[in-house]
């Protein structure tokens, strides 16, 4: 459960700063909604396919992306 302070956490990369936003976004709605699951896959699909990011980087992204859209297919 995210606390206020959790929001003053610095990001490490592009895939955390939009994983911060996502969590945030459940955390002040009560829970996860199609929107912000959707939001979350489509910046880690821009993420996944940016040859300028880091190799792990694009891995984890496209995981996020694929959880993100398998969570919301099962509603």
């Amino acid at each position: 459960m995210m606390t206020p302070g959790d929001y003053q956490v610095k990001c490490t990369d592009k895939l955390d700063c939009a994983c911060k936003v996502h969590d945030i976004d459940v955390f002040e709605r009560g829970g996860r909604t199609r929107g912000s699951d959707t939001r979350l896959s489509n910046v880690a699909i821009r993420i996944a396919y940016d040859l300028r990011q880091p190799r792990l980087l694009r891995r984890k992204a496209l995981l996020v992306a694929y959880g993100m859209l398998l969570g919301r297919a099962s509603r």
